[in-house]
């Protein structure tokens, strides 16, 4: 029988070798969600059209399969009666004549969907006269997997 300094030698020489095989071996943690780059790239759209009363203009045509979510709004200047649409529908008018932003607090809380297909318009909601609508967006496409 061999000397028991052997067996321990052959031991801690097998356990090292175990350790170095299950060292190879991928760990599989859940890491949440996965962020790739261009998953969810981020536009965004100004201008400063002017418009005549009661018109409007195509801003944002989503011609893409994937939803927009508009996630900031900025608007300015005389654009006291200039408002957005999606597909016809008033989504925001606006009555005063000054900087406003609607931006949920300032951190991008805004969450406004704009589906495949969908047009975002600006429109001048009085019925005479020129207005200069200047305006600032900025959003996401939804990732669909």
């Amino acid at each position: 029988m061999k000397d028991y300094r052997q067996l321990f030698g052959y031991a801690a020489i097998l356990f090292g070798l175990g350790f170095l095989v299950r060292s190879f071996i991928p760990a599989h943690a859940n890491t949440g969600p996965t962020v790739s780059l261009g998953s969810n790239p981020v536009e965004n759209f100004y201008d400063m059209p002017n418009l005549s009363g009661g018109t409007s203009i195509a801003i944002f045509t989503n011609s893409t399969a994937q939803d927009f979510v508009l996630t900031t709004y900025m608007h300015g200047g005389n654009s006291s009666r200039c408002g957005l649409t999606i597909d016809g529908q008033n989504i925001f008018v606006h009555t005063t004549a000054s900087y406003e932003s609607i931006e949920g607090h300032g951190n991008k809380d805004l969450q406004l969907i704009i589906s495949a297909g969908s047009v975002l318009s600006m429109k001048n909601y009085n019925s005479t006269g020129t207005l200069n609508c200047p305006y600032y967006i900025e959003g996401h496409y939804i990732h669909t997997p």
